[in-house]
């Protein structure tokens, strides 16, 4: 790993834990432990610009190894998911390794702001797949509706008819009479097969008086 002079002394296991340091504490807390004498830290000044920078070349090192090793899986549109989930977490570990740093505040602000239109298209996604349920048990019940109407219909036709077919005679002579006219025939007809309609009453009241 390619670093400055001033960290150029310390071995790569060295270098390894300096990174943990900042991630775990901070650019600045890592900086008062490395320069504690040993075991506490590595007994070396730096700058803060120096470990800020160190950090950054380190983090892009990372960065890297996620991209290829996603870019090592197989292209498969079953595995979509799984690619956008990997990417998501990488976006992730990079905000959060920024977040220890203020020296690239607008590189954070960056990630922040995709991190956000993910979750924000991860939420619409969720939402359409919810209307997309709604509507098919929407679909589903007027299917079911449908049916039942017809069933109804059905039903009422098969009724109809039987009625129609007891009562042959009486209808043959109804339409038979050449006394009345065929929407009177039809009213008959319809009294013979579904019964007279119930009689009308009187809704106002019977008035009584007492003289």
């Amino acid at each position: 790993m390619q670093t400055n002079n001033t960290l150029a002394i310390l071995t790569e296991e060295q270098l390894a834990d300096l990174y943990d340091w900042i991630c775990a504490d901070g650019i600045l807390q890592a900086q008062k432990r490395l320069a504690q004498p040993s075991p506490h830290g590595f007994g070396l000044n730096a700058h803060r610009n120096t470990l800020s920078r160190f950090f950054h070349d380190h983090s892009r090192r990372d960065h890297r190894q996620d991209l290829v090793e996603i870019e090592s899986m197989p292209v498969n549109p079953a595995d979509e998911s799984r690619l956008l989930s990997s990417a998501q977490t990488i976006l992730a570990h990079t905000a959060y390794r920024l977040s220890f740093t203020a020296a690239a505040p607008q590189v954070f602000n960056q990630l922040s702001r995709t991190l956000h239109r993910h979750r924000i298209a991860d939420l619409k996604e969720a939402f359409l797949h919810v209307a997309q349920q709604q509507l098919d048990i929407a679909r589903q019940r007027l299917a079911l509706q449908r049916d039942f109407l017809a069933e109804k219909k059905r039903q009422f036709n098969f009724n109809a008819a039987k009625q129609a077919a007891l009562h042959a005679l009486k209808i043959k002579t109804v339409l038979a009479d050449k006394t009345i006219d065929l929407e009177a025939k039809v009213w008959k007809v319809n009294d013979i097969v579904f019964g007279p309609p119930p009689p009308e009453t009187d809704p106002s009241p019977t008035a009584t008086s007492n003289q």
